[in-house]
């Protein structure tokens, strides 16, 4: 581990931060060491990394590392509507191809509450990406977004694949 993470680790403890957000920093930290380790030889300590190396890195989760923990273009559409966009697991379950407004620069997500309460949540590239690569992959007519076999996703088989894909 580097000297200037094992400072940072250290200042998070200090300041009480909990066990749980530090394990994932540390998580985060062995990915992008191993990375940047692999990508650049002649570095010894990830520490000493760049700007650069660090929006390569950014790109490499976003375009190809990302996926790689994903069985599905839908797993990972999913997952990407939760982290980047803020959907809630019953969202998903219950969003329709109609709610979604994308082009080429923007896109939304029309989300339905309780009472009539409707949000729209904007789409970032990343999440547009997802969800287009996830649309072309498509071959069924449901009118859902995210599907199964069989019908709609439940709560309970999102549930279940973010654990597969935590697990790995």
């Amino acid at each position: 581990m580097s000297t200037i993470f094992g400072l940072f680790e250290k200042q998070l403890r200090q300041s009480g931060v909990f066990e749980r957000t530090i394990c994932n920093y540390m998580s985060t930290w062995n990915k992008f060491e191993k990375w940047v380790l692999r990508s650049d030889p002649d570095l010894k300590d990830a520490g000493e990394s760049t700007q650069k190396d660090i929006s390569d890195y950014k790109q490499y989760m976003v375009f190809s590392g990302g996926r790689t923990y994903f069985v599905h273009l839908r797993d990972y559409a999913t997952m990407m509507l939760m982290l980047r966009a803020g959907l809630r697991v019953h969202e998903l379950c219950e969003l329709l191809k109609s709610d979604i407004i994308m082009s080429t620069r923007a896109g939304s997500v029309c989300i339905r509450g309780n009472g009539d309460k409707n949000r729209v949540v904007p789409l970032n590239s990343e999440v547009r990406s997802a969800l287009q690569s996830y649309f072309e992959e498509r071959e069924d007519e449901s009118s859902y977004v995210f599907v199964s076999q069989r019908s709609r996703f439940s709560v309970h088989s999102i549930w279940l694949r973010s654990i597969r894909i935590e697990r790995g």
